[in-house]
């Protein structure tokens, strides 16, 4: 039997190659980030370290870390994942905590 590129993946090999699974987690937490946001939950006047704070803030740092890190690593960028985790939840934190203008 003869190594055809078709023969050549099998679970041993995609188990090597984690950028897939990567990719599914970020949309997860991106996916609950805007869940959170969107379910009206979130509100001003909560403490700050309310629990649907602290999990709207875990998973928008998780999924901008699976999804900023990869491309810093491999675009060789240092400062990337961080700017990019930063703005992500600057601008998901303004949406949720701070109340439009009402003039």
């Amino acid at each position: 039997m003869t190594n055809t590129p078709s023969s050549a993946a099998t679970p041993a090999t995609a188990l090597r190659r984690p950028g897939l699974l990567l990719a599914v987690a970020a949309g997860f937490c991106w996916a609950g980030a805007l869940a959170t946001l969107l379910a009206g939950q979130l509100d001003p006047a909560q403490p700050l370290f309310a629990p649907i704070r602290l999990i709207f803030y875990g998973l928008v740092l998780a999924a901008s870390a699976l999804t900023f890190v990869p491309f810093q690593r491999r675009l060789r960028l240092p400062g990337l994942a961080l700017e990019g985790m930063a703005g992500s939840f600057l601008l998901l934190y303004v949406l949720a905590f701070v109340p439009p203008p009402n003039a």
